[in-house]
């Protein structure tokens, strides 16, 4: 989990005021919780430049380092909008060059708080944000700039919340999917934006602004503020996107995620191919879940214990003496004693303690499928996806097809 906070100045001319930059700095600070590994700033200035600093730190100490920069100094005299990130490393090394934003083309700076788990599938990057970075410039700066943008986000499997600011447009951009959030909060002269509605509101009050306006931000819109123009207006683009809308990779091949595996054993994983024609189905799962089936399963399943194929991860812990993942968040489907759950629309997610179970990441890596078995404590359903997610705990290996995990 990471985290974004903004302020975008309703004031074109004057630059920011000291209590619009302590505003941004405990907003910074607060956000701590959502990520202590990294932190970084885009700030835009009026005449349509901007700069950057980020570093792996939290923010706590980066503000020392930010405080009495030429970018803070240059903020009080010329800043119109400012954005901030918070980084949880889940792919890719806690270094500064993987900390938000990341750059392109010198233009174009981007932060992101979610996980992508197809990520080497739309760049080969060491980390999934800076992969999607790279599409969406590209996609911006297409004549159809709508359609390239549809067609870049429909490719995307996994959560993103996404902030940029586009100096060819002169324009900061905000869009998100239904697994991570965004908000607008009107205070005053500022328009304050981020992960959590609570410290954006909080934050204001305790600066004495009066709060405005609450947006809870559209699930697939693309929100556009002008720079050029003063007041904190603007404008919401829908996108129809034509893949999955809500992020787990229901049919790739397992990835390495900086774990340290060599590019030949990338090469060698195997591709698992749904058949089902259900835009979230996984395995032979092609029947869409009905709420009331959903409520049916869930009295059902809750507390039982089930058997089901991890087939893809990513890492959360990395052992750094050699470099493999020593707990990763897998997600796979069922195969079997988890009732009528089968036919359904479904995901299974659980995180595993690869030493814990004595599982060789490399070979878990290699392979399609890892035959568990686990708890199931919790269950959500997804609406638009009519699909039923299963959070498992207790996971263990099961059946002798898993001899190859095995240190």
């Amino acid at each position: 989990m990471c985290g974004i906070v903004g302020l975008i100045s309703h004031w074109k001319n004057s630059g920011f005021m000291t209590s619009q930059q302590k505003m941004f700095q405990q907003m910074l600070v607060a956000d701590t919780f959502r990520g202590r590994d990294a932190t970084g700033v885009i700030a835009v200035f009026k005449d349509g430049d901007f700069s950057i600093m980020k570093d792996a730190n939290d923010a706590y100490y980066f503000q020392y380092d930010y405080e009495g920069s030429d970018i803070d100094k240059r903020m009080s005299k010329e800043g119109v909008a400012i954005i901030g990130h918070n980084r949880a490393k889940t792919i890719g090394d806690n270094l500064a060059e993987n900390a938000h934003p990341f750059v392109e083309d010198k233009t174009f700076a981007m932060v992101h708080n979610g996980t992508l788990h197809n990520h080497k599938q739309i760049g080969d990057t060491d980390v999934d944000s800076h992969a999607l970075a790279i599409v969406l410039k590209k996609a911006m700066d297409e004549e159809d700039w709508k359609k390239g943008l549809e067609e870049a986000l429909s490719k995307v499997k996994g959560a993103y919340a996404c902030v940029w600011y586009d100096q060819k447009r002169d324009q900061v951009c905000m869009v998100r999917n239904a697994e991570r959030p965004l908000f607008l909060v009107k205070a005053g002269s500022n328009t304050l934006f981020g992960s959590e509605v609570g410290l954006l509101t909080w934050i204001a009050t305790r600066n004495n602004e009066k709060v405005d306006d609450i947006i809870n931000t559209k699930v697939h819109t693309l929100y556009t503020f002008d720079m050029k123009k003063t007041g904190g207006d603007f404008s919401e683009t829908n996108l129809t996107l034509k893949s999955p809308k809500t992020g787990f990779d229901n049919g790739t091949s397992k990835h390495n995620n900086g774990s340290g595996s060599s590019s030949k054993t990338q090469q060698k994983a195997t591709t698992h191919t749904s058949s089902a024609t259900s835009k979230f189905s996984v395995g032979s799962a092609d029947k869409p879940l009905s709420k009331s089936e959903y409520k049916r399963l869930f009295r059902k399943m809750v507390g039982s214990r089930i058997q089901f194929l991890a087939d893809d991860y990513i890492e959360l812990e990395v052992d750094r003496s050699s470099g493999m993942a020593t707990k990763v968040l897998a997600w796979g489907e069922c195969s079997n004693g988890a009732f009528d759950l089968c036919e359904y629309n479904h995901i299974i997610r659980c995180q595993i303690d690869l030493e814990q179970l004595g599982i060789d990441e490399q070979a878990f890596y290699e392979q399609e499928d890892v035959s568990l078995s686990g708890n199931v404590y919790d269950m959500a359903y997804i609406k638009d996806e009519q699909c039923a997610i299963i959070r498992v705990n207790m996971v263990e290996l099961v059946g002798e097809s898993n001899e190859a995990y095995v240190h």
